[in-house]
């Protein structure tokens, strides 16, 4: 298996060539949050112990953006 890979993310190639994960996180039907495709580097996904996502940031919110922190400590 290898580190690095190259992926198709962008919305152009979504669900026809897209890498599974993002298509699972990309599509509500799916995952049942978020409807929203990977804008650009750094968005953010958190996945639950379950393996279940449950929530979306934009790569305009800061790893360590108030909202993330508050939403991580609500959910402990």
């Amino acid at each position: 298996m290898p580190l690095v890979n190259t992926n198709r993310i962008s919305a152009q190639e979504r669900k026809e060539k897209q890498n599974s994960l993002y298509t699972w996180l990309s599509y509500k039907e799916l995952n049942g949050v978020n409807d929203n495709a990977p804008s650009w580097n750094f968005c953010k996904y958190l996945i639950n112990e379950k393996g279940e996502l449950i929530n979306f940031y934009t790569s305009s919110v800061k790893p360590q953006d108030q909202k993330i922190l508050n939403f991580i400590n609500d959910e402990k």
